[in-house]
């Protein structure tokens, strides 16, 4: 008979997780989850890759007395990015930009890293939580009147991490589970990148000055980079109730102090490449400052949605403890 740790260790299909997923839970969920699995494309994965056991790995029963509680969208999406891992989805968008276009998405995750998986049982301090790694491009055309502006943002987020610091058993504790979370580390840019480097996960992007407006006798290049990579760790405490009610808490970097397109069209800097003469340049890079700043908030709700749906933020860490139990430790 297998453990559930060799269980975990066994190469499975998506569908079969999902479904085992479906059996464990009930009511609609249950049901929305064999919907999923019905439909869900038959790619291999490993889930010890995203659950450890700790110290419930050697065990070949369940210990009704003592049942681990995981959320079942994050344990889906856990199996999802698995599943998916390292391949790239190309979506179009519609939205309301000045003048009407749309935006063209394309999106890279990550495996998670070599032993740190998105979700623990632990009775020790030593484990490490992590993300994935995402990559998005998304590539926007808006129309104005004087010219179409072509605009890239690249964003790639690293890994963001959570680990226990201290255990608190006393019954009325504000801070029954401490954790040290680590937001995950951001690159977000106005730049380029060819197609083989943005798939390679391998290396991190390096954008170039991307053309943005394009006219026979005058171009201009534009480039803007954010970076956030807080390295330090930020104490995030929760109460018995915090942990009983499931409640989710946000660590955001002290680097982000607006929307991540917001911020970039702020820092962007342009340069006018000029072909012939009697052109109003300030015209022209007034109208690539003014289209940009009315797109990104629309673009910070793009890029806010997308990553929201893999659960993760550019700049932020988002951390639940789904069960404690002193004496016979057991914590997810």
């Amino acid at each position: 008979m297998l453990t559930f740790g060799q269980t975990l260790d066994a190469q499975v299909t998506l569908p079969q997780v999902v479904s085992a997923l479906a059996s464990a839970s009930n009511g609609q969920a249950g049901t929305a989850l064999e919907h999923i699995a019905d439909r869900a494309l038959p790619r291999s994965l490993v889930p010890s890759r995203a659950i450890d056991l700790g110290p419930r790995s050697s065990s070949i029963r369940v210990d009704a007395a003592n049942p681990v509680k995981v959320n079942a969208l994050s344990l889906l999406r856990a199996m999802l990015l698995l599943g998916n891992a390292n391949r790239q989805l190309d979506l179009s968008v519609a939205s309301n930009l000045p003048g009407g276009s749309g935006i063209n998405v394309a999106l890279m995750i990550g495996e998670p890293p070599a032993n740190s998986p998105l979700i623990a049982v632990t009775d020790t301090n030593d484990v490490i939580v992590r993300t994935a790694q995402v990559r998005l491009k998304l590539e926007t055309k808006i129309q104005t009147p004087l010219a179409s502006v072509h605009l890239p943002v690249l964003a790639e987020l690293g890994s963001a991490s959570a680990r226990i610091t201290d255990i608190d058993c006393a019954p009325n504790s504000s801070a029954a589970v401490s954790l040290g979370v680590v937001t995950s580390p951001a690159m977000v840019a106005i730049g380029t990148v060819n197609d083989a480097d943005f798939q390679d996960m391998g290396r991190p992007l390096d954008p170039k000055a991307a053309r943005v407006v394009k006219l026979p006798l005058v171009s201009i290049d534009a480039e803007a980079e954010l970076v956030l990579s807080d390295l330090g760790e930020k104490q995030v405490d929760f109460s018995r109730r915090d942990i009983d009610d499931g409640e989710v808490k946000t660590v955001s970097s002290s680097g982000l102090v607006a929307g991540a397109a917001k911020s970039l069209s702020d820092r962007m800097e342009l340069e006018v490449n000029v072909l012939g003469i009697g052109l109003n340049l300030k015209a022209l890079t007034t109208l690539v400052g003014d289209t940009v700043g009315l797109a990104a908030p629309v673009l910070d709700t793009v890029l806010g949605d997308l990553t929201g749906l893999l659960g993760v933020h550019v700049g932020q860490a988002d951390a639940r403890i789904n069960a404690l139990r002193c004496g016979k430790a057991k914590l997810v």
